[in-house]
């Protein structure tokens, strides 16, 4: 339906900090979550999500982020969703190589602004190990896929 959902968060220790909300789904076109789980989608899904998004979104920018987060292996957000926070999310990819989810990391803009590089190296690192861990727990008969698949996305 065009929106995601953020299912689990861990909140900053610091006092001046962005605290998303989990229970309530956010327009895809305006998360850098969205934009992954888009963007790493198979054909099939990523058609019906563009279909979806089409209503509430300038379809050629939000293309132009979907191309950008398939070339870099990961999408940022800034002011999207809400207004004084940037995001960087990087796909995860489950044992048949599918992206089954996104693992984000937000702050206050300012902030994010600040520890851009830092804060998507650390995404792109645990999205990852998560993808690792799924692949090693994954039946023989998928390990093979998986790998190969998750390899090219760098």
């Amino acid at each position: 339906d065009g929106r995601v959902q953020y299912i689990d968060k861990v909140v900053s220790h610091r006092e001046v900090r962005y605290d998303a909300e989990t229970a309530t789904p956010r327009p895809a076109h305006l998360t850098a979550t969205g934009r992954v789980l888009v963007a790493f989608s198979s054909p099939t899904q990523a058609a019906h999500r563009r279909a979806a998004l089409a209503a509430s979104s300038s379809h050629r920018t939000f293309g132009r982020h979907i191309e950008r987060a398939r070339q870099d292996g990961y999408a940022t957000n800034i002011d999207g969703a809400v207004i004084g926070a940037g995001g960087v999310a990087a796909p995860i990819f489950g044992a048949d190589g599918a992206c089954v989810a996104a693992l984000n990391i937000s702050a206050p803009t300012w902030r994010f602004d600040a520890t851009r590089e830092g804060m998507t190296k650390a995404v792109r690192w645990g999205a990852a190990e998560i993808s690792r861990l799924l692949q090693r727990h994954a039946p023989a008969a998928t390990s093979h896929t998986s790998s190969t698949r998750r390899g090219n996305h760098g």
